[in-house]
């Protein structure tokens, strides 16, 4: 993963493919006002998205058993 960012307030995340090479940016994120540098651990970063899709997931199972039911 490489994050670069750009001369206005967004932050291009990408995943690099096997060859190195990059196809656009996976993320974008926006709204930051000052220059800087850090290191994430993306490991994090992905359990976190996959807790918040499965939390979602279910809640998206249950309205919708709530409705056939009905």
């Amino acid at each position: 993963m490489v994050a670069t960012e750009t001369c206005v307030d967004e932050v291009h995340v990408c995943h690099l493919g096997e060859n190195g090479e990059k196809g656009g940016a996976d993320v974008v994120l926006k709204g930051h006002e000052a220059e800087g540098y850090s290191t994430v651990d993306f490991a994090s970063v992905i359990l976190d998205i996959e807790h918040e899709f499965v939390l979602l997931l279910h809640s998206s199972l249950a309205i919708l058993n709530a409705s056939t039911n009905t």
